[in-house]
């Protein structure tokens, strides 16, 4: 055998044994790979089962609040489509040939009301769930929102906490 074809078998059989060792810790260690809290399908939409066990939450609590998340995540959804409509609307005003300055500063107003509307549905649902948990369960939850707060990216979608009022969709 040549040396170039020797060479060549080495560096194949070398990748593929870090393809192997790289499959294999990825079905080996899942939860390495996997971003908290993990997210399960049920009857009321997504549940974040990692907070609910960090809870402690009776079956009662889970299936009253997977209920209220699902409400909310229903009415959030309305909400982000017509901001995002809005930001649409906001940027062909900003690229037409004519600048109408009321109409833009319409259009930020209906963007800004939308904003208000989001987190003020989150409010809502977090004085809902007071009424469910007990003070130990509440103070967790608070808690665990002021972490995910703290975290770069917060205010962003799919990043945690109430965000900035610059979140992007």
């Amino acid at each position: 055998m040549s040396t170039l074809m020797r060479r060549s078998l080495l560096v194949l059989s070398l990748c593929l044994n870090i393809a192997f060792v790289a499959f294999w810790a990825v079905r080996a260690m899942p939860d390495m790979f996997d971003p908290p809290p993990v997210l399960r399908g049920t009857g009321h939409g997504l549940v974040a089962v990692a907070l609910f066990d960090e809870l402690d939450a009776t079956p009662e609590q889970r299936e009253q609040l997977a209920a209220f998340a699902a409400r909310f995540s229903e009415e959030a959804g309305a909400t982000r489509r017509v901001v995002r409509m809005e930001r649409e609307r906001l940027l062909d005003l900003l690229a037409a040939e004519n600048l109408d300055k009321a109409a833009i500063q319409a259009a930020q107003q209906r963007i800004l009301d939308g904003q208000a509307r989001m987190k003020d549905a989150v409010v809502d649902l977090l004085i809902e769930a007071r009424a469910m948990l007990s003070r130990e369960q509440y103070q967790i939850l608070i808690a665990s929102i002021r972490a995910r707060s703290e975290r770069p990216g917060a205010g962003m979608p799919g990043r945690g906490g109430l965000g900035s009022g610059m979140e992007r969709e």
